[in-house]
């Protein structure tokens, strides 16, 4: 999504990997006062709950079904389970992915979305959408 919003607003210099950090970047990997400097309006990724200081907001939800596969893979890749399908089955991380058993502080909750709809829906600054498989 960072592509596609970021590529839609900064169309005389496109949006690639090397350089989307420094135009869309997420808050978890650069310092506050790094973060004050960027040009405005600033447009920045963030997984958090309801923040008051977010004056406009664009927030999407996952199919939950992607963000399980999404996530499976993440842990795949980061070697928090076993490598192989054969050693640790979907099934298997799917019910310890729907009873929380992950440190999981890149999957928002329904406590998230909560959040930002009971402060924001219906507001002129507040754009929301589900994406589906």
């Amino acid at each position: 999504m960072r592509f596609l919003i970021g590529n839609l607003i900064y169309q005389d210099n496109p949006i690639t990997f090397k350089n989307i950090e420094s135009r869309i970047p997420e808050i978890y990997f650069n310092p506050d006062h790094i973060m004050r400097r960027l040009p405005r309006p600033r447009i920045l990724k963030s997984h958090e709950r309801f923040q008051s200081r977010y004056p406009r907001i664009i927030y999407i939800v996952h199919d939950p079904r992607d963000v399980w596969v999404s996530f499976c893979h993440r842990n795949l890749k980061w070697r928090d389970i076993p490598d192989t399908p054969d050693n640790y089955p979907m099934d298997e991380f799917a019910a310890r992915f729907l009873r929380a058993e992950f440190d999981v502080i890149s999957v928002p909750g329904a406590d998230n979305v909560g959040s930002w709809l009971s402060m924001r829906e219906g507001s002129a600054t507040f754009l929301w959408f589900a994406t589906r498989t």
